[in-house]
């Protein structure tokens, strides 16, 4: 017996702790992997709320969080819908547990965009106007549009609507060093650990078995390589912009404290 290869989940990496005898080791080397992409993601999530709160700020722009916090509520109802076959069994409660603690965590950021994304810049000059309408209407249309997309497309695990989410928050926080030319709320660490962890997770997917995430890939991967691809160089070119770009603010803000020669 040989363990699938194909982690791409959290409860992947668990049976392959429960059945090491049986795993090779290319398979518990992805299993790594995808493990280290969880703790980043989940480190990044504690970083943005602490620094949110600390500068009255958020940590994900508004695109970007809806997708991802879509993805967390279809995959929270998922197993007690009539679409239950596509997601993990609904008593197992520590994958219930993941995706709870995420939907917490990214509720957390959400609120904080209530509350203090109306005093930041932003892409379309509507959202001054009509703040709430959009920061509320932006992730139910993304609930809804997921959801359909589960069900149209029988989407497994959500593997097809979670890439696409990160996708969507890759490009939001390229824009985001735009419309936020002080940085406020946003950290150099935590583009750097979302970069990190997506490289990581997507090189395991792409290493392992692909019919295990995709089985209904019928016309090939070509999809799911141009998504991982693009989504990994928005990451680390943010994660380099920003880098450079807050380096600069403290360059200016040192030399402005330096006196004038008499």
């Amino acid at each position: 017996m040989v363990v699938a290869s194909g982690v791409w989940h959290l409860d992947g990496v668990i049976k392959l702790l429960h059945d090491l005898e049986f795993t090779a080791p290319g398979a518990l080397v992805r299993a790594a992997m995808v493990g280290v992409c969880y703790m980043l993601w989940n480190v990044s999530s504690v970083v943005m709320i602490v620094q949110g709160f600390r500068e009255k700020s958020y940590g994900m722009p508004l695109l970007g969080l809806s997708a991802v916090l879509a993805v967390d509520l279809v995959a929270l109802y998922g197993p007690f819908s009539g679409q239950s076959h596509l997601f993990y069994y609904k008593e197992d409660y520590l994958l219930l547990g993941v995706w709870a603690l995420w939907t917490l965590m990214q509720g957390l950021v959400y609120a904080q965009f209530l509350m203090y994304g109306r005093s930041h810049g932003h892409s379309i000059p509507e959202m001054e106007r009509y703040f709430y309408p959009i920061a509320i209407g932006l992730p139910v249309t993304m609930v809804v549009t997921f959801w359909t997309f589960v069900v149209y497309y029988q989407d497994y695990y959500v593997n097809e609507i979670c890439p696409i989410a990160v996708l969507i928050m890759s490009g939001a926080y390229l824009n985001e060093l735009r419309v936020r030319p002080d940085l406020r709320g946003l950290s150099v660490a935590v583009g750097w650990m979302l970069a990190i962890a997506q490289l990581l997770l997507y090189s395991a997917v792409v290493l392992g078995d692909m019919t295990d995430p995709y089985p209904d890939a019928s016309f090939g991967y070509g999809f799911i390589y141009w998504i991982y691809i693009v989504t990994v160089i928005m990451n680390f070119t943010y994660a380099v912009l920003i880098t450079r770009k807050r380096r600069a603010l403290r360059q200016t803000a040192a030399g402005s404290l330096v006196p004038a020669e008499a």
